[in-house]
């Protein structure tokens, strides 16, 4: 059965234990993770040997709608991005979401710890389009897992 982003939950954290739900996020993009690869000629052959190497990083961006509050998506990022968010002793940031929502058996992917390499401030046009905001967290690895 196919499955609908429309329940997904997104949260993020600076110990990887902690985590904050951001409410306005409305999109999860995942890239790289691709495994390295090269080919190899020899005189005497038609065709490439090929080699294979490790898994480079993966980047995580989310998107979501800009609102104003203090404790809000934006704000929280902002302060995780600049490094200032409570409790935050270096730059190291985590991001899990679950495309299904929360409850038991259900899937959640989480980042390794990474740092948010991309922040998105708020802009736009004169139009009826909400304001949108997003980062992108660089990261080793996505581990999936199942609640509990």
């Amino acid at each position: 059965m196919a499955i609908s982003m429309m329940n997904c939950k997104v949260e993020v954290s600076v110990n990887g234990s902690t985590w904050i739900n951001l409410p306005e996020a409305n999109a999860v993009e995942v890239s790289g993770g691709d495994r390295q690869s090269a080919d190899v000629f020899f005189f005497s052959q038609q065709y490439a040997e090929v080699v294979f190497g490790p898994l480079e990083a993966v980047e995580v961006e989310v998107r979501g709608v800009y609102t104003e509050g203090a404790s809000e998506s934006f704000e929280i990022v902002r302060q995780m991005y600049e490094g200032t968010y409570t409790g935050q002793t270096d730059s190291k940031v985590y991001v899990r979401w679950s495309p299904r929502g929360t409850g038991a058996g259900k899937f959640i992917y989480t980042s390794d710890a990474g740092a948010i390499t991309a922040f998105t401030w708020p802009g736009g046009e004169a139009s009826a389009e909400p304001v949108v905001f997003a980062f992108t967290v660089r990261t080793p690895k996505i581990t999936k897992s199942v609640q509990a």
